[in-house]
């Protein structure tokens, strides 16, 4: 299990803006709960995701322990047409798929405790958790994203990872898009976010 770094991604500008800005980030999932998906700013290849899928048929969660001869002999069937097309019974997360979210999102999965706070017209506050550290180039991704949204004026992000001791932040403005402008960072962290 790793230590969680949690991230807060503040959007300001013109109130109606921000709500779109927020929307290429955030979105409902199928509980009605706030979301992300990586794969909205910077999908993962079909190549692993297909094999995913694959080996979702005979193994993971969702599929109970089971004696029953039917389900064992589908499951077996499943296994034996996976292997014959990708050589082995891995999915694509541990066949590749680990490396390309660890290079292309800067971390290995996509968060969790995702929330979305408005907090006056015009600035929204989204918070979530990753492992281990930033999603470097899906914020980069985002700001690009969001500044061609007019009335977008300023994003902020900030980190902290109390079990490592790590914070810090940047900013992107319209000019700079995806260029981190006022970095700063501390190995000296205290707090009790993130870990």
């Amino acid at each position: 299990m790793p230590n969680y770094c949690a991230v807060d991604v503040t959007v300001y500008g013109e109130a109606e803006a921000v709500e779109k800005a927020i929307a290429l980030l955030v979105h409902l999932d199928e509980n009605e709960e706030p979301a992300i998906d990586f794969n909205r700013l910077i999908p993962y290849p079909a190549k692993f995701a297909e094999q995913d899928e694959s080996a979702s048929r005979f193994f993971g969660p969702g599929l109970a322990l089971t004696s029953d001869p039917v389900e064992l002999a589908r499951r077996d069937a499943a296994m034996a047409e996976h292997v014959a097309r990708y050589g082995s019974e891995l999915d694509g997360y541990n066949s590749g798929g680990y490396e390309w979210c660890r290079k292309n999102w800067g971390v290995k999965w996509a968060p969790d405790g995702v929330q979305a706070v408005r907090y006056a017209p015009g600035k929204t506050i989204v918070s979530f958790r990753t492992p281990w550290t930033t999603p470097d180039p899906v914020l980069d991704a985002f700001a690009s994203s969001a500044f061609q949204v007019e009335g977008v004026g300023l994003i902020m992000v900030e980190y902290f990872e109390s079990g490592m001791a790590f914070a810090g932040g940047w900013s992107y403005l319209p000019a700079t898009g995806a260029d981190r402008v006022a970095a700063w960072h501390t190995n000296d962290y205290k707090g009790s976010r993130g870990g």
